[in-house]
Parts: structure tokens; sequence; C-alpha cells
């Protein structure tokens, strides 16, 4: 596992993200059609990624996804993909889903990771955009 997803794990972990053993639902994955992709614009401008950086981007704050209450109460589990660039400020913009299991899973990860912030990633000790994609999983405790 690459060192700084290491970093993100201790973070993300209150819904499972990065590594953890859920079963995909086949046939219930939300992929947007070519409608929907075109009203989401990819992201524009210049950025890089973690084979292009000295740093990557470090989290500094971030936002707990809710567990959308009809999918709590009917015990639904899923996950959400979430594409985005880290500002050189450590702000995220051009946040946007790209997969989700069910549509409520998608828009409770992106109301939450337009809020988080991070330290910014460094070429060359000068901070730069970065585009990050985050899977977010939501999986109910055992009781």
């Amino acid at each position: 596992m690459p060192h700084y997803l290491r970093r993100w794990l201790p973070l993300m972990g209150f819904v499972g993200l990065a590594g953890c053993n859920m079963p995909n639902p086949t046939n219930s994955t939300i992929k947007p059609g070519p409608q929907a992709l075109a009203s989401i614009p990819a992201p524009s401008g210049e950025y890089y990624s973690t084979s292009e950086v000295t740093t990557p981007p470090f989290p500094t704050y971030q936002v707990v996804p809710i567990y959308p209450h009809e999918y709590k109460s009917d015990n639904v589990q899923g996950e959400a993909i979430v594409s985005f660039v880290v500002e050189k400020d450590g702000t995220v913009q051009q946040a946007r889903v790209l997969s989700a299991t069910r549509e409520g899973f998608g828009y409770s990860a992106l109301q939450s990771v337009v809020r988080w912030r991070f330290r910014p990633g460094r070429m060359n000790g000068q901070p730069v955009r970065f585009l990050l994609q985050v899977p977010i999983k939501f999986m109910l405790e055992s009781r």
C-alpha cells in the first residue's frame, strides 16, 4: 500500500474507505449516462497526480458523510467514488461523483467531500493543484 494512503485510512475509517472487503452488488451501481456526464464537467486546468509530485496532499479536516437514513433502516450498504481537485490553498473544488451503488450514497459522499481541507500537494517545494479520486464505503456495523 502506498505510504500516502496509510495516512488517509485512519482519518477516513469512519465509513471504511479504501481496502475494506465489501462486495459490489451486481447491476446496482449507478454510472451516469452520457447526458449526466455532459452536465458534470471534468476537472479543468492543470493539476498533478501522485506520481508527479514530491509531496501528495494530506487531509487536515474531514467531514464524516451522513449515512442516508432510508438505507440505514433497510440495512443497505454501498459505496460512492468521488473525484475532486485539491487547490493550492487546500480547498476542494470541482468535486463530482464518478459512481455510486445508490444515488443517496453519492449525494452524501459529495456533500461531505466538498467541505474537506488539505495541506496541498507540492512539487519542488511549491503548492500545486492535485486530482484525487476517493472511494467512500458505507458499511453498517455488525450488532
